[in-house]
């Protein structure tokens, strides 16, 4: 699981974010603001993606393909 969630931290550094990483819960922003925290629970299959900056669906679609490169069966939840 520990690739996993590198790997997520690495793609989502490529789509250009800044990413602060702690165990199973992410930070996201643009290094102006911050757009969304996720939150995984890997045992349920499940991300949860609290979306934190509501006018910028862009950014929130391209989080949501980040983590559906990793794992395309698992479940998001947004909120």
């Amino acid at each position: 699981m520990f690739n996993e969630r590198v790997k997520l931290y690495n793609d989502l550094k490529d789509r250009g974010f800044y990413v602060r990483m702690h165990a199973y819960e992410y930070i996201i922003g643009d290094y102006k603001k911050f757009k969304a925290l996720i939150l995984i629970e890997p045992f349920r299959n499940v991300v949860y993606v609290k979306v934190l900056d509501k006018n910028d669906e862009e950014a929130i679609k391209t989080i949501i393909q980040s983590i559906k490169s990793g794992d395309s069966q698992i479940r998001i939840v947004t909120f």
